[in-house]
């Protein structure tokens, strides 16, 4: 008797609703508006997504990069320095090629003078 009685209560609340289409009609319209526009806003969240994760993997790439060019940096570094040593052993070589081209030259001088001397 009591489920019978709920039932009863149940179709008293629903019947109104059924006897007017046309309210009906229009809560399903707005339902359906608003299925439309919550597929319009996840096309937009998705379109942002795929823009997000594109600027993530871009920045990622770079990175990658920038830590590369820095380890290739640290290398010319020291590239580099080790031949600004090697420059400043090299340096009295220098004067000695300058000396060897000086020699011939000396030898000759030396020699003429030898020979204006005997």
């Amino acid at each position: 008797m009591l489920k019978l009685r709920a039932i009863i209560m149940s179709l008293a609340m629903i019947i109104p609703f059924l006897a007017n289409a046309t309210d009906m009609e229009a809560v399903l319209e707005v339902g359906r508006d608003n299925s439309n526009q919550s597929a319009v806003s996840q096309d937009k969240i998705d379109s942002t997504e795929k823009q997000t994760d594109k600027i993530i993997n871009e920045w990622k790439v770079v990175s990658k990069q920038v830590e590369g060019l820095k380890i290739y940096n640290e290398q010319k570094r020291i590239q580099i320095q080790a031949q600004l040593d090697l420059m400043d052993k090299l340096e009295p070589l220098v004067q000695v090629v300058v000396m060897q081209r000086q020699i011939p030259p000396l030898a000759q001088r030396m020699l003429e003078g030898y020979r204006y001397f005997c």
